[in-house]
């Protein structure tokens, strides 16, 4: 038997006499009052049933009936499991990485189709970011978080479309000191050389955007890339 209490629910499975009427109750001082919960033991012998309270740390009483027979009770604890993961970060077209919050120590699962395609660990703070591919748009992430016993219930996220590439770039020339273009209105623009920033601007209401650069040597290769609300373009 497993009784184990996440997300405001207890789920409690077991196994028993196939057919048998499971009956589910507190364990109190005073006299038995209606069942809990019921169930039916399946053909294969085994039992499942959520009851929609959280019985943390309550004891249970567990009973089987079949044929007019009832069984001794079998006494069982409730356990804390593991909770849905929260505030899962949004998920775009152009993002590499998961975030979220979760139970420290939990380990993370991110899968598509039953895939998995991106794991991480939870942190002390509870804070989780889980590495992945890009994904298309309208694909469907599921997320859960597991322990050595527990795994949690599943949380879904769709893959929305990500910011766009920058456009219509000035030619530059290592004469250059300027680098103009438009974007997403309100987005940061940031210029790369190498994978360092030599310069970085915010797009005006119209999208367009002017960045001071120092001369760069010809054939230097300058990646340019918008940011807004936690996405970044691709270069």
């Amino acid at each position: 038997i497993r009784a184990i209490v996440a997300d405001g629910k207890t789920k409690i499975t077991g196994k028993g006499s196939p057919s048998a009427t499971i009956s589910i109750n507190l364990k109190t001082t005073i006299k038995r009052a209606q069942d809990l919960a019921t169930t039916t033991v399946d053909k294969d012998g085994k039992f499942e049933l959520t009851i929609e309270q959280a019985l943390d740390a309550q004891q249970l009483l567990i009973t089987q009936s079949k044929n007019g027979l009832s069984s001794v009770s079998t006494e069982f604890t409730a356990v804390k499991g593991l909770d849905k993961l929260s505030d899962i970060g949004t998920v775009t077209t152009n993002s590499t990485k998961v975030t979220g919050k979760g139970s420290a120590g939990a380990t993370i699962s991110i899968k598509v189709n039953g895939t998995e395609i991106g794991t991480g660990q939870v942190d002390a703070s509870g804070d989780f970011m889980a590495t992945i591919t890009k994904q298309v748009e309208g694909t469907k992430l599921t997320l859960t978080q597991q322990n050595t016993e527990n795994e949690s219930a599943p949380v879904e996220t769709t893959v929305v479309k990500g910011i766009e590439k920058v456009t219509e770039i000035n030619k530059l020339s290592s004469h250059s000191t300027k680098v103009t273009g438009k974007g997403v209105a309100g987005s940061t623009i940031s210029v790369k050389n190498n994978g360092t920033e030599i310069g970085t601007a915010t797009t005006s209401d119209s999208g367009e955007f002017e960045i001071t650069i120092p001369k760069q040597a010809e054939g230097s290769k300058l990646a340019i890339t918008q940011s807004k609300a936690g996405d970044e373009s691709e270069a």
